[in-house]
């Protein structure tokens, strides 16, 4: 939000982002960007976010540990209201498992999938991906013990 506030030259915008720690209020500021130009904003948003997301899962261990519990699966944005971003269809609907049922791009998602995996090849990381490793290698074990995994 703050990059979008700074395209569109919204100084006041650019400052109650900074000073919020709530996403929710930034992703409000983000909509009332004054000056804002639809056009020129989706031609630069995949980029921004993805440039964003990167630093995000990067700079915040936490954040990339949850991130890379997911690795192996296909992360999907599910919102009903956003077809850009998202699958375009709630959480409680069936057709989220089939891919032809969606309704929307599902770009985040996608953007995040691909971001786990550059972190996960990213020798900085690599302590965080041994970790998730060995702790999915003891939920195996645990399952085993108790006869709750079957072997193929």
């Amino acid at each position: 939000m703050f990059y979008k506030a700074k395209v569109f030259n919204d100084r006041k915008a650019m400052s109650d982002i900074m000073r919020t720690r709530d996403p929710k209020f930034m992703k409000r500021i983000g909509s009332q960007v004054v000056g804002f130009d639809q056009s020129k904003w989706f031609k630069i948003s995949i980029q921004v976010m993805a440039i964003a997301t990167y630093y995000k899962y990067s700079l915040n261990r936490d954040l990339r540990l949850q991130l890379f519990e997911t690795s192996g699966a296909e992360i999907i944005e599910v919102n009903p209201t956003d077809k850009r971003w998202g699958i375009g269809l709630p959480m409680d609907d069936w057709r989220i498992r089939d891919k032809n049922e969606w309704k929307g791009t599902n770009i985040l998602g996608r953007m995040l999938t691909m971001c786990r995996d550059k972190l996960l090849q990213n020798p900085k990381f690599s302590h965080d991906k041994n970790l998730m490793l060995k702790e999915i290698k003891e939920s195996l074990d645990a399952a085993r013990s108790v006869g709750c995994l079957v072997e193929r």
